[in-house]
């Protein structure tokens, strides 16, 4: 059993505004769980998102994009493939939902399941 995650952002009447899975990339899991202030209880279960406010993704976004950091917490430090081809993917997706958090002023929910 592997990890899965998701982050999804809800809108106007409960719409769909943004998602974004990803599979067995437990840095993502890790930046995370060291950026926000409130983690729930049961959130490795699935239940209870961990909620990201435009100033949780700011500090992901900042932490994803600079190269030898993410490489250091990913453990692949001086590999700028693996940042290329891997991370900085990661980092489009977390910018992308910063937009939309700062535009529409959304919160986004964060779950994660082993």
């Amino acid at each position: 059993m592997g990890l899965n995650m998701r982050m999804i952002a809800l809108g106007d009447m409960g719409r769909m505004a943004y998602e974004c899975e990803w599979r067995g990339n437990h840095p993502i899991l890790s930046i995370v769980k060291f950026v926000c202030k409130e983690i729930p209880y049961d959130y490795e279960m699935g239940y209870d998102p961990i909620t990201l406010s435009s100033e949780d993704l700011k500090c992901i976004v900042g932490i994803l994009n600079n190269k030898y950091l993410a490489l250091y917490l990913y453990d692949e430090a001086n590999d700028d493939d693996y940042y290329n081809d891997i991370i900085k993917p990661i980092a489009n997706e977390f910018e992308a939902a910063l937009g939309l958090s700062e535009e529409e002023c959304l919160d986004f929910l964060f779950y994660a399941t082993y």
